[in-house]
């Protein structure tokens, strides 16, 4: 039974989606570990929380601070054994989260702070991924309230740094463009191909023992003409969720993808990879280093286990962790210089 620190919350838009993942994922672990909830709120104030289930979530909080090796109360030290995070968008999806367990030295389960910023940042992976000759779909950055000239209507607009569907927009003339506040979300706005007649899914995997363990193909239905926050949240009508896929020529093609662009970035813990399908061609729609959940329901085995894997994964990574230590004279020679 590990000691085992789950942080949700933060200063983003994407707040209450990481509440929600949150209070999922407890009830799994609390299976068969000790469960720390550690909640930032919206000015990044971290609580140890009592009970997650209740309205108000701050209600008989404690305050504390994080230390080397876990966190603090007023008159108490708490070792951390591994810290999930479910902090959805921006300062912790970006990599903020993971970058903080580093420094504090808690193993923890999820990617490197570096592939999670990019694969955050919807056009700089976008770049990095055209570059290396993945499928994506043509993107560019749109300018004030004017489209790219190599574009033309319709066209999806995406806030480049949020998730949850967030600020998506069908863009079908120019004053569709011209009525929107397009930067309400984000200072960085995404202009997108639309494709007509898609299909999506969702294929999710995680490292376990250099072996990279794949989901189930998830095909996703929509209400509207793109997946919005209502169909993924809100249980819009007419959404078919967790429809599972049974091709297999489609799996095999989609699993191929998904092995290929987990080992290109590097990654660990949980990652879910969101696709489109147009023409009988399959491109990469986006890329979820801090999945809704943590994917954990597009894997067919027990909840329980795939808490447990993640853990012994993480523990892994830490134990192989090199440390930043180099030695060096240099201390020596300017001190010997002062003195001189």
């Amino acid at each position: 039974m590990m000691n085992v620190g789950l942080i949700f919350g933060g200063n983003s838009y994407e707040h209450n989606v990481s509440v929600v993942s949150a209070k999922i994922i407890s009830k799994i672990i609390r299976k068969n570990h000790n469960l720390a909830l550690l909640f930032f709120d919206y000015d990044n104030n971290l609580y140890l929380i009592k009970n997650i289930e209740q309205d108000d979530i701050k209600k008989k909080a404690i305050k504390i601070d994080l230390v080397k090796g876990g966190f603090k109360t007023k008159f108490k030290r708490h070792k951390l054994d591994v810290l999930f995070s479910v902090m959805h968008g921006a300062n912790g999806e970006d990599g903020l989260a993971y970058s903080v367990a580093n420094y504090y030295d808690i193993p923890y389960v999820g990617p490197n702070h570096i592939a999670s910023g990019i694969l955050m940042d919807k056009y700089y992976s976008y770049l990095i991924l055209k570059a290396h000759n993945y499928p994506v779909i043509k993107s560019a950055l749109i300018e004030k309230n004017a489209l790219p000239k190599d574009f033309s209507y319709p066209v999806i607009l995406k806030p480049s740094t949020l998730g949850s569907s967030i600020g998506i927009k069908v863009i079908e003339n120019d004053d569709d463009l011209k009525k929107f506040d397009l930067f309400e979300f984000d200072d960085k706005i995404i202009v997108q191909k639309y494709l007509h007649e898609f299909r999506e899914f969702n294929q999710a995997a995680y490292l376990k023992n250099d072996e990279i363990i794949l989901s189930r193909v998830e095909e996703v239905f929509k209400h509207d003409s793109i997946l919005s926050f209502t169909d993924k949240y809100l249980g819009a009508k007419g959404v078919e969720k967790h429809h599972y896929v049974n091709d297999d020529i489609l799996i095999k093609k989609i699993s191929m993808l998904t092995e290929s662009l987990y080992r290109f970035f590097k990654l660990s813990g949980p990652v879910r990879f969101d696709y489109m399908l147009c023409d009988k061609k399959l491109y990469i729609n986006e890329v979820n280093t801090t999945p809704g959940s943590l994917a954990y329901y597009l894997f067919d085995m027990k909840k329980e286990l795939f808490i447990d894997d993640l853990i012994y994964e993480a523990l892994i990574e830490k134990q192989n962790k090199k440390y930043l230590h180099f030695e060096s004279e240099i201390l020596e020679h300017y001190n010997g210089l002062k003195k001189g």
